[in-house]
């Protein structure tokens, strides 16, 4: 080792003054240095390599709530599943909070329409669906005779028959992308075209309607296999203008539909006629003369009879829906 340095001021050229050492001597110094050296790269590998591994497994959590957070804005609850705990406190908290809320919003969704939600998340403001009048297409539907059937059941097994057969229901009308309004005892209120426009609500409103007598003739099916009596369905629809939007007190909103549509409605669905029998079919489907011009020769429809409606004089006819129109052939 040599160590020198040149030194001004003492002649007319700089001096030059060095050390010399010969490796013996410093071996001992310098070999701890180097140990040094290799022990703190070591160290430093060892400290990124944690970094890493403790970083992907803080990252793997919080990947897995960003997923889930927007699938939730998306309203896809059916497909989340709740998230695993954590030994990190901050992460199981987080985790913790997120089951939390995804069971308070499966429990939201199960009472609100699907589509005014989605419909309030995109406007970010609570006034997104004001009160408005519109033309609509109404469904009412009720069970023939719920009352003696339900006599001789216990309230649990009263209330399982109406789930599974709301779920029918539910399933046909959101297929065709109605809105199902509310469930009132044994019947269920339906619209189409709110808050979202539509097209062809009457020939939606038809086609669910029919869905629902096919899957009501399925489970009766069933029904029978199991000793119990089937289920006669009475359904109304009906087109016209009414208000649609949010109803009632400040603190207890309802998104739903009221006027005179929505009444002819019920009074089609409820429409009694002499010598009139569910036996012969399942499901009853009524419509009124406007729905009867909007569906066009879609569906084999048969003059039923005339309705009174209240507060109007001239009777409205009544027509059945009994199925789809065959389809014609092509003419060349």
């Amino acid at each position: 080792l040599v160590l020198f340095k040149e030194i001004h001021g003492f002649g007319e050229r700089p001096w030059t003054v060095g050390l010399a050492l010969p490796e013996v001597a410093i071996h001992p110094i310098l070999l701890p240095l180097r140990l040094f050296v290799v022990v703190a790269a070591g160290i430093a590998l060892l400290a990124l390599l944690a970094a890493v591994a403790i970083g992907r497994r803080l990252a793997r959590p919080v990947m897995q709530v960003t997923a889930a957070v927007e699938r939730v804005s998306k309203l896809e609850l059916d497909a989340l599943a709740a998230l695993p705990g954590s030994r990190i406190a901050e992460l199981d908290a987080l985790a913790r909070a997120f089951n939390a809320l995804l069971s308070t919003l499966k429990a939201f969704a199960t009472y609100v329409p699907k589509s005014l939600v989605e419909r309030l998340i995109r406007a970010g403001r609570p006034d997104a669906v004001p009160s408005r009048e519109r033309d609509l297409s109404v469904m009412f539907t009720d069970i023939q005779g719920f009352t003696a059937i339900a006599e001789g059941l216990p309230p649990a097994e009263v209330a399982r028959m109406l789930n599974e057969h709301f779920a029918i229901l539910a399933r046909c009308v959101e297929e065709e992308g109605g809105t199902v309004d509310k469930y009132l005892g044994d019947g269920m209120l339906v619209f189409w075209g709110a808050p979202e426009k539509i097209k062809g609500r009457a020939v939606r409103a038809c086609r669910a309607a029919l869905a629902i007598k096919a899957a009501v003739e399925a489970d009766n099916a069933g029904r029978r296999g199991r000793g119990e009596p089937p289920l006669r369905l009475r359904i109304g629809l009906h087109c016209g203008p009414l208000v649609v939007g949010n109803i009632g007190a400040p603190g207890r909103l309802n998104y739903t539909v009221v006027g005179d549509t929505v009444n002819t409605a019920s009074r089609l669905e409820s429409f009694e006629k002499e010598q009139e029998e569910l036996a012969q079919s399942p499901c009853r489907i009524l419509i009124g003369e406007q729905t009867f011009h909007f569906i066009g020769e879609r569906y084999q429809v048969q003059r039923f009879g005339d309705l009174t409606l209240k507060g109007k004089e001239k009777k409205v006819p009544v027509y059945r829906v009994l199925g789809h129109a065959p389809e014609q052939p092509n003419r060349s």
